[in-house]
């Protein structure tokens, strides 16, 4: 992050949308795993596209939000990256958490009624 923010080079700016470009698809393909194995084969195809409609509808917002947002950081770039910077961090630690204590124990159990797919 300090080297995006240190220069405004070109070939800096290219590796910086390679390395998210190369994050976002690992990401895409590993939910698209995880949502697939955890439903019946029946529900699968329904909660994927359920997932995919959450995914794009969120980033539809985030795409709106974040022009508001440059805008009212009055389009100082550095500020802009600072937040995105802070805002992964949170998200990081959240996923350590959730990895550390274990996603099971985080979740509430589910519900008897709720039929749960074998793993």
């Amino acid at each position: 992050v300090l080297l995006f923010i240190s220069t405004s080079e070109a070939a800096v700016y290219m590796v910086g949308l390679t390395i998210i470009g190369i994050g976002w698809n690992w990401s895409t393909v590993a939910s698209t795993a995880l949502i697939t194995k955890s439903f019946s084969k029946e529900e699968a195809s329904t909660a994927q596209g359920l997932a995919d409609g959450i995914i794009i509808g969120f980033l539809t917002i985030a795409v709106f939000t974040v022009g508001f947002l440059y805008k009212g950081l009055d389009q100082d770039w550095r500020l802009f990256v600072a937040f995105y910077s802070a805002l992964t961090a949170v998200a990081l630690v959240a996923s350590l958490y959730l990895w550390i204590v274990g996603i099971e124990t985080a979740l509430p159990e589910p519900s008897a009624a709720l039929p749960v797919a074998d793993a």
